[in-house]
């Protein structure tokens, strides 16, 4: 009896104590059941990259200005392409340029030609190791040129040529032809690096160092328009000279000091005016110069030809009706003639 009141005690106390666990759990918060949705990450943007593309079409030949020009930002960096509009103005295609399409090195004018400026022509002329300052110069050296002429060197081309200058009593003389003009090229160097020699894979070879230097044949000179007959006449019937000078020493000869030298073209006088019009630029080096008038300095500017004059002679049988004829007087270098029809 005894043992039963000790176990129904015992079951009681077990109660009270389930009991008080599960109020004690009852009492604290349900945890929250995991979201499904899936929490939005930080998206990095992708980077993009200014490139020059055109504004509008561009013709080959035609020299770009700052609104042919804009920046588009693209996904990617293009190979041989620009970042700014300022490396690419002043430049000139080769090709004509669409809108909106990105402007590639390829496309522009590259190498020598960048390197002559406006009003200049690059011209090249024979030079060896005693005319040349003994191969001394350099591109991007400036240089006098200076003129020789006597009997035995004029009309190197033809025999006739070297008559007429004897005719027109061409002495020997020495003069400084053109003053400082800047070397673009010597031999195989010029001004934007040596020429190295490559193989038919358009690889280069070995170092230039390792090559066997060849004198140089040629001289290419950035001269200016108005002195290109000079040089040109005076290569082909004289001797010149390169004597190499200091960077810095500017000067220069004073032309106004001298006669102009007339053009080998006349230029036609417009009705009203008295004097043929002065040529400047293209104009003036289309006219052209005669070998005679550099050697000889030029003096007064040559006339123009005098129109044909009618000549009248009496008829035969000694009638009064008389026959007009016209004499035309031509001039080849320093002979007349006069032909009549």
């Amino acid at each position: 009896m005894n043992k039963t009141k000790v176990l129904a005690a015992f079951l009681i106390v077990m109660a009270i104590l389930l009991a008080a666990v599960a109020w004690m759990l009852s009492r604290q918060p349900t945890p929250a059941a995991p979201s499904a949705t899936v929490s939005t990450q930080h998206v990095v943007p992708a980077e993009l990259f200014p490139v020059v593309v055109a504004a509008k079409s561009i013709q080959a030949g035609q020299i770009i200005g700052e609104p042919d020009l804009k920046v588009s930002q693209l996904p990617t960096r293009i190979p041989g392409s620009y970042a700014k509009i300022s490396e690419v103005t002043g430049a000139v295609p080769m090709v004509d340029l669409t809108v909106d399409v990105p402007v590639f090195t390829q496309q522009l004018v590259q190498g020598f030609s960048t390197r002559v400026n406006e009003g200049e022509r690059a011209i090249s002329i024979k030079v060896d190791e005693a005319m040349a300052a003994g191969n001394r110069i350099q591109p991007g050296d400036f240089v006098d040129i200076y003129f020789t002429l006597d009997q035995q060197t004029v009309g190197n081309p033809s025999s006739a040529s070297s008559a007429n200058a004897q005719a027109n009593n061409i002495d020997r003389q020495t003069r400084l032809l053109l003053a400082r003009k800047r070397v673009l090229a010597y031999g195989t160097t010029s001004v934007e690096g040596p020429d190295v020699p490559r193989d038919q894979n358009d690889t280069p070879r070995a170092a230039r160092s390792s090559q066997r230097v060849e004198a140089a044949r040629t001289a290419v000179l950035a001269v200016p328009l108005a002195d290109i007959e000079r040089l040109s006449l005076g290569e082909q019937y004289g001797k010149l000279t390169l004597a190499l000078r200091n960077p810095t020493d500017t000067a220069e000869p004073d032309p106004a000091l001298f006669a102009q030298l007339p053009p080998a073209l006349t230029p036609v006088v417009a009705p009203g005016q008295k004097t043929p019009p002065t040529l400047q630029g293209l104009d003036r080096a289309y006219a052209g110069l005669r070998f005679e008038d550099l050697a000889k300095g030029g003096g007064e500017p040559r006339k123009p030809p005098a129109p044909p004059r009618p000549v009248v002679r009496a008829a035969s049988g000694g009638g009064a009706a008389a026959s007009t004829t016209t004499q035309v007087e031509i001039l080849r270098g320093g002979q007349s003639q006069t032909v009549r029809y």
